[in-house]
């Protein structure tokens, strides 16, 4: 389903009236997102996992966690260290040299210890899905569990007209349609013994 009939699916849930305005139709978009971005980040899904290359200070925008960062340049495998262990252990954090070591500054920048602006960083990360604003955008997890995004914005129109029992039954078959989206894409495949 694409933005526009994910909000279409949720006004026929008893909210249509909110397709009349402009203010109904924001606050329908803002429960879709809710509910993308709830889904996205319940788990380290496969279809959020990708790469990014480059020297450090590294951007990446759209970082949301690291799977692994090795300096390609070297070959080697990095440490992630937190940067106010690194100032304890080392102190001065511009002192040049291989890096060994990865932290972040602010949310999105990958620096390195020792500094070194010369070396390839390959990150693999998972990222964090660009919010839906076009009608014809997509969600990026697989079709057959788009369903679980209506739930829970289902859940979250309930909850802001102060239905609670309505907001967790619709919250429980998103829970269960997540359950059913992690057993199928996080479970190995059941080939062998």
């Amino acid at each position: 389903m694409d933005f526009g009939t994910l909000r279409l699916e949720v006004a026929s849930r008893g909210f249509d009236y909110l397709l009349t305005d402009n203010a109904g139709e924001q606050r329908l978009k803002r429960w879709v997102n809710l509910a993308y971005t709830e889904v996205c980040e319940s788990d380290d899904w496969s279809f959020l996992r990708t790469t990014t290359t480059g020297s450090a200070p590294l951007s990446v925008t759209d970082l949301g966690s690291i799977a692994n960062i090795r300096n390609s340049t070297l070959d080697t495998a990095m440490e992630y260290r937190d940067e106010r262990d690194l100032i304890d252990l080392f102190g001065d954090l511009t002192v040049t040299g291989d890096a060994r070591f990865y932290y972040l500054t602010g949310e999105d920048t990958i620096a390195v210890f020792p500094a070194d602006t010369t070396s390839t960083l390959k990150v693999t990360y998972w990222k964090v899905p660009t919010e839906l604003s076009a009608d014809s955008d997509t969600p990026l997890l697989p079709s057959r569990y788009h369903m679980a995004i209506v739930e829970y914005a289902v859940a979250h129109a309930y909850k802001d007209n102060d239905n609670p029992q309505a907001a967790q039954v619709a919250r429980q078959e998103g829970d269960r349609l997540v359950q059913l989206m992690r057993a199928r894409l996080l479970v190995p495949s059941h080939q062998g013994t």
